[in-house]
């Protein structure tokens, strides 16, 4: 059986299955619906196997952002690029990318650009610039033969440094031999194509303990929030689950095709605007669960009921409340689960993402951990201590106390990040900033996280301005402006 039995269309599953079978499998049609991924699923798992290997390799996936706020030539580049022109997108974006490149090569390193065109020059002139041999690798370096010979003086180590595009994702081994880096320049389109390149590094027959894998990512400053093609181009990624993951593991999720030249123009518009409101329009697929309309009614106004009492009563009083009545809480966070079913994204994601930029910040608070997700989504290289009035995750190291005084669980200056997302109950939630500055390390960072509807000059944070001063006062500086999205707001702190 393949490895890959099914990366970009069923035409693809169906063949391989009739090939091995020699049975015609008509009701896999090439067209992507449920019912037809059903189908090619449970042809596969009648007829192979799947073998996932757990490799011993840590994987670490970082991005690097650069500022270019003030870069005025930047700004003028991007919004006056032609409609649908994103390989000049891409190529202008690049150019700014450079210093990282620098800063993050080394012998025996893979840099890779999806687009071709003026890109690999751009490199590899950049590259030999630093002082290292380098090659091109990718549709125009000549035919099959010649390709291979590229590689092999990579492989060899003749070539120091190797610039890639597309086809060195699929079919090309030895890699991980000499190779544990990879700077990704310009990202592939699916999440197919980005195991895929993972994969040429990040497999059996590594013999490296560890790979990188390096993603610059160019950001542009607002006054309201921070503008990046890179990050919507990663983000699309992270949130997206391919067809071949559907087709192979039986894993359907909201899947949907990316217009690339519509989500170019909502991006240039949303620069020209200041905002980050860029959408995706995505085909809607049936979620597996169900949920009535009076089922969401009462799990709304259940959350409700238990959000009005805590935030008018001190966590004190709160945390007593829910240690006699336990069940209280339990059945809280299983309305809340019900309640996530209509978000668009849930912040715990979002919250590991921020602290996956912050390399050097491995211990983690999670200050409210609830269910105790952040442990199971952050980078595995990082600790998360959660703490909860009551323990309603399958953690046995959670924490129950009140948020207000841990002095009796947590030492002076033994964390690096605090957390709060969607925490903040009770009347006295400020005094929880004090708690956070003593037991952060210096340089600690804290993560705040609250719904965007309360914030208002008559709602219940006054303005994100006032918020961000009252939190300032405990000690902590501003990291940035406060990211806005899907209806919540990120606030991000460094202890000083």
């Amino acid at each position: 059986m393949s490895a890959t039995p099914c990366i970009n269309n069923l035409r693809e599953v169906r063949s391989i299955i009739e090939l091995l079978t020699g049975v015609e499998y008509d009701d896999i049609k090439n067209i992507n619906s449920i019912a037809n991924i059903h189908n090619a699923y449970k042809a596969l798992l009648i007829n192979g196997f799947r073998y996932v290997p757990k490799y011993p390799i840590i994987i670490d996936e970082r991005t690097v952002d650069v500022d270019c706020t003030n870069d005025t030539e930047l700004y003028d580049n991007l919004i006056n690029k032609k409609s649908g022109d994103i390989a000049g997108i891409e190529y202008v974006l690049a150019k700014k990318k450079l210093d990282i490149v620098g800063n993050e090569i080394r012998k025996g390193t893979i840099v890779y650009a999806t687009y071709v065109d003026g890109m690999c020059t751009l490199l590899t002139d950049y590259i030999k610039s630093c002082g290292y041999s380098v090659e091109s690798y990718n549709g125009k370096s000549g035919d099959k033969d010649g390709r291979k010979e590229i590689l092999d003086r990579f492989l060899c180590g003749k070539t120091e440094v190797l610039v890639c595009s597309k086809p060195i994702s699929t079919g090309v081994d030895g890699l991980q031999e000499v190779c544990n880096k990879m700077v990704i320049v310009s990202l592939p389109w699916t999440d197919a194509d980005y195991t895929q390149l993972k994969g040429r590094i990040y497999r059996q027959g590594s013999k490296f303990n560890k790979v990188d894998f390096v993603i610059p990512q160019i950001t542009i400053n607002t006054p309201d929030v921070v503008w990046s093609w890179d990050k919507m181009r990663k983000n699309a990624i992270d949130t997206k689950k391919s067809l071949g993951t559907a087709v192979v593991d039986g894993y359907i999720q909201k899947s949907y095709t990316i217009n690339k030249e519509q989500l170019l123009a909502k991006a240039i518009d949303a620069l020209k605007e200041g905002l980050d409101d860029i959408t995706i329009e995505r085909q809607k697929i049936e979620s597996n669960v169900v949920y009535t309309e009076t089922e969401r009614k009462y799990s709304e106004s259940f959350i409700n009921e238990i959000h009005k009492r805590a935030n008018t009563s001190s966590s004190n009083t709160t945390h007593k409340h829910f240690q006699s009545n336990r069940n209280e809480l339990i059945e809280y966070h299983r309305q809340r689960e019900i309640s996530k079913s209509t978000w668009v994204e849930d912040p715990v994601d979002r919250v590991a993402e921020i602290i996956g930029t912050w390399k050097k910040h491995n211990r983690i608070i999670d200050l409210g951990c609830g269910t105790g997700k952040l442990k199971t989504v952050v980078d595995t290289t990082k600790t998360v201590q959660g703490v909860d009035h009551i323990n309603v995750s399958d953690d046995n190291t959670v924490l129950e106390a009140d948020m207000c005084n841990l002095k009796e669980h947590i030492e002076d200056n033994c964390m690096d990040v605090a957390v709060y997302c969607l925490s903040l109950w009770g009347t006295n939630y400020d005094e929880y900033f004090n708690e956070a500055y003593r037991i952060l390390d210096y340089d600690g960072r804290m993560i705040v996280v609250e719904p965007s509807s309360k914030f208002g000059e008559h709602e219940r944070y006054g303005t994100t301005e006032a918020f961000i001063n009252g939190i300032e006062k405990h000690g902590f500086d501003r990291i940035g402006a406060p990211e806005i999205r899907n209806n919540f707001i990120y606030f991000k702190f460094m202890k000083h």
